[in-house]
């Protein structure tokens, strides 16, 4: 069983002690510190077609690029970039995280320093017996490559990497490296098909 230590390096969102308090914090102390309106950062850039519903709160630097989607209660630590076509609610993201293009990200905590590849999603769902939807807890240092689907309430580690195309469910210890296995197969060329 993780731990918030597996998580953070030195820190910890909400000051949560408990990986039970990072969840439930999403629900109740996120809202209160992104606030009621919609607050950006000195030298925050929202780029054309990007839709800020918000209310959201973005830190210093951070980049909303083209056609993003910022629901209600999410929190941008500095230099958070929600990239081209994602959709992200409800999470909070630590300071120098990418969150490339075409992802979701919903009632999640994400890490520092992370890198979401393209189309990588956190589906999130309610799962818990309290009714509350959860996301992924990711921790900090965490590469997820191209294609992850991360389903309710999986917890990565801090510095692991996943390899594109996985799907990720339940708990993955800090420092690890999560890989797809893929058998090849031989196709029968067209023309000597029955």
């Amino acid at each position: 069983m993780l731990n918030v230590e597996d998580l953070f390096e030195g820190w910890s969102p909400f000051e949560a002690k408990t990986l039970d308090e990072l969840w439930e914090a999403i629900g109740t102390k996120l809202p209160k510190l992104v606030g009621e309106k919609n607050t950006l950062g000195e030298g925050t850039e929202v780029q054309q077609a990007a839709w800020v519903r918000g209310p959201a709160h973005f830190g210093k630097k951070c980049q909303i690029r083209h056609a993003a989607f910022v629901g209600a209660n999410f929190f941008a630590e500095d230099e958070v970039v929600v990239g081209h076509a994602c959709e992200v609610s409800n999470s909070y993201v630590g300071s120098k995280t990418h969150i490339a293009h075409m992802n979701f990200v919903g009632h999640s905590i994400v890490g520092r320093n992370c890198n979401m590849g393209a189309d990588a999603h956190i589906a999130n769902s309610k799962v818990h017996l309290d009714g509350a939807k959860r996301g992924a807890l990711i921790g900090d240092n965490v590469f997820i490559g191209i294609g992850v689907l991360i389903h309710p309430g999986t917890i990565i580690g801090k510095n692991t990497w996943v390899y594109p195309g996985a799907i990720l469910r339940g708990e993955y210890p800090p420092h690890s490296i999560v890989k797809v296995e893929q058998k090849g197969q031989t196709v029968v060329p067209r023309e000597k098909r029955p």
